[in-house]
């Protein structure tokens, strides 16, 4: 991998032997299949987390740091209680957690940062991750007929690196942008594979989500100056810290321990699709 990449996109046929054992691993447990991977150096890609340079074309609007942060913080209460519970969540839990999502994608959106407008345009894709990113854009009605992908995009540990097993981001025509749709943020790495995967088609990104690490935000930001993309990220909160299988985390000083931000949205919510 060139000195100055952070990833690469690889077909199936490029796999090493262990490489392959671990995605079939993958592949089986989620029922799904990969068609391209992005290839990481963990090392290098970690690097990105403290990444505190400038890049030009990024924006971001963080609902916490505007004067929708109460009524934000309201409803992450609510998704840190569900998150932490040392039980099986109900299903009222989920209906609970998943409406507390809903309200504050709809927050961001009567501020100012609604997707839509981005969405009826006939130069925009729509790219929402499987599974809460498709659940939500769905619910959200954050989506356009024929412009909609809902790729698969999981991390797959590979030794010293990181592989991104990717799917159904095979576009047939060039966009002028992507509206990303994601639910939460740990490391960045599906995110960036995503738009790595993208580039050949469109340099423009609109990324919306629940949550972000600043770890995150610092990679993404440091993606967009090294490849000169234009991004504008909104997110309901943005917190410091994750644990090493980048679910965010969060000290609670009364707790006096470590807990999870928001957990893994599409566990909590899938049962509730339909």
């Amino acid at each position: 991998m060139p000195q100055n990449e952070i990833a690469r996109i690889i077909a199936t046929s490029e796999l090493t032997e262990d490489q392959i054992k671990d995605v079939l691993g993958y592949q089986k447990q989620f029922h799904i299949e990969f068609n391209r991977f992005a290839v990481f150096s963990k090392t290098r890609f970690e690097s990105l987390h403290s990444f505190q340079g400038e890049a030009r074309n990024y924006s971001q609007t963080i609902l916490t740091e505007t004067d929708k942060e109460p009524e934000v913080m309201n409803h992450f209460r609510v998704l840190t209680e569900v998150a932490n519970l040392d039980r099986p969540v109900t299903n009222v839990e989920r209906r609970r957690y998943l409406d507390s999502l809903l309200a504050i994608y709809s927050l961001a959106a009567s501020s100012g940062e609604d997707p839509r407008p981005l969405i009826e345009d006939e130069q925009t894709l729509v790219v929402a991750p499987q599974r809460e990113g498709a659940i939500l854009s769905h619910k959200m009605g954050w989506t356009a007929d024929g412009r909609t992908s809902t790729p698969d995009a999981k991390r797959i540990p590979d030794g010293d690196g990181l592989l991104v097993g990717l799917n159904d981001l095979d576009v047939d025509r060039k966009y002028q942008r992507a509206v990303l749709v994601d639910g939460a943020i740990a490391s960045g790495a599906t995110l960036i594979a995503i738009m790595k995967s993208l580039l050949p088609v469109m340099r423009e990104f609109h990324i919306y989500c629940i949550h972000t690490t600043r770890e995150a935000l610092n990679a993404i930001k440091a993606y967009s100056a090294r490849h000169d993309l234009t991004i504008h990220l909104v997110a309901g909160n943005a917190t410091q810290g994750m644990s090493s299988k980048y679910y965010a985390l969060q000290y609670d000083r009364a707790a006096k321990r470590n807990r999870y931000v928001v957990g893994d949205l599409g566990d909590t919510i899938a049962d509730l699709e339909d």
